[in-house]
């Protein structure tokens, strides 16, 4: 079976230097669904959680949304595709706390604003 590799189109690069790499304390991508928004974003989260020891979060207004849209779906297809081999300890039972732990460093948390 052939491996999937992860290549960033040339609009994901730039969101990566121009936006996600700056000193901003608030980013903000724009395009249409489907996009690709939410998987560069969450790339760029986890590149920088298994760099450093660090603590992340991830928030959607809903609970639902952000069960659905990121804990069930982008992060898993994140983490396969272009962190095959990243040590993962994942805690899939309890998805209200929602944590991740990569590399025994950093933690990442998905958190809702409205239930």
């Amino acid at each position: 079976m052939s491996e999937i590799v992860f290549k960033k189109t040339t609009i994901q690069k730039r969101a990566i230097k121009d936006v996600l790499s700056s000193p901003a304390t608030h980013c903000m991508l724009y395009g249409g669904s489907r996009s690709g928004k939410t998987f560069i974003a969450i790339y760029s989260l986890i590149v920088r959680a298994s760099k450093y020891k660090s603590r992340h979060v991830v928030l959607r207004l809903n609970f639902n949304h952000c069960k659905t849209s990121i804990w069930l779906d982008t992060l898993p297809k994140v983490l396969e595709i272009a962190f095959p081999n990243l040590p993962v300890e994942w805690n899939k039972t309890d998805l209200l706390s929602g944590i991740i732990k990569l590399k025994d460093l950093s933690v990442l948390r998905k958190k809702f604003l409205i239930g």
